[in-house]
């Protein structure tokens, strides 16, 4: 039989083992801050990119460490005490994401930071992140007193051959549409007004999705608007004369 001393620290262990969760690879998965395991294993990986979005709208919101050492059951969880190669993601906006090499794995650790049943996303990805900001605002092309023409960013261009020398050829008089994509980006747009404040709430798609839009979607169709190329457009009706707004257009990748 083996001695108690032995015995209590195999029981320590194994506790401490299993108070480790492993996040998944190239997936997104769901949490709470009232209710965490002391840390989070990080798979091997040349390089990983870890990314953080927050879903709630109140503050203040934890804050997210990680090592890159190894995720091996004795290294010690990171922390904001800081330490050999520890590092914080800086979340603005409700969002952040780090990149960089894991070759042994490593640990997240997530610290309260006075936040009260915040909740969140970590996904972890071995190319670009799993959350980030698509690069190009949405365009507002016409409004009316209560209706507004809103564009997403271009996803696709449209091949317009150059003339060559010397035969200048002139495109038709009217010009047809090409044809549309056999398929387009998952986008969803969200409009608030923007007396509503939610320049200071979390932009990320886990909130917004979350929040009543206003006004109504009369249409939403593809277009090619100009030389960028195909984008989705949207007829929205049923706004308030005399008032900004303001408009997120957000983009799932269905992972």
């Amino acid at each position: 039989m083996l001695p108690e001393a032995l015995l209590c620290l195999l029981s320590a262990t194994l506790a401490f083992a299993q108070a480790r969760t492993t996040l998944g690879l190239n997936a997104v998965a769901p949490f709470t801050s009232s209710s965490l395991p002391k840390s989070f294993a990080l798979p091997p990986s040349q390089n990983l990119a870890l990314s953080v979005a927050i879903c709630s709208g109140s503050t203040p919101i934890p804050r997210f460490f990680i090592s890159n050492i190894s995720n091996s059951d004795s290294q010690d969880d990171p922390s904001s005490a800081g330490g050999l190669d520890v590092f914080e993601i800086s979340v603005q906006n409700g969002q952040g994401n780090w990149t960089g090499p894991f070759p042994n794995g490593g640990l997240l650790a997530v610290e309260q930071n006075g936040a009260q049943g915040i909740s969140f996303q970590l996904g972890v990805s071995d190319s670009v992140p799993m959350h980030q900001v698509i690069p190009d605002s949405p365009f507002l092309g016409d409004t009316t007193s209560n209706q507004a023409l809103l564009f997403s960013s271009p996803y696709l261009p449209v091949d317009t051959p150059a003339p060559t020398y010397p035969n200048y050829t002139l495109p038709a008089a009217n010009m047809s549409q090409p044809d549309q994509p056999t398929s387009s980006p998952n986008f969803t747009l969200k409009i608030f007004s923007t007396s509503a404040g939610f320049a200071n709430k979390p932009h990320t798609a886990c909130f917004l999705q979350s929040q009543v839009s206003e006004g109504s979607i009369a249409s939403q169709t593809q277009w090619v608007r100009d030389n960028f190329g195909w984008r989705t457009q949207w007829l929205l009706g049923g706004l308030t004369p005399s008032t900004n707004y303001t408009a997120f257009v957000l983009q799932s990748t269905n992972v």
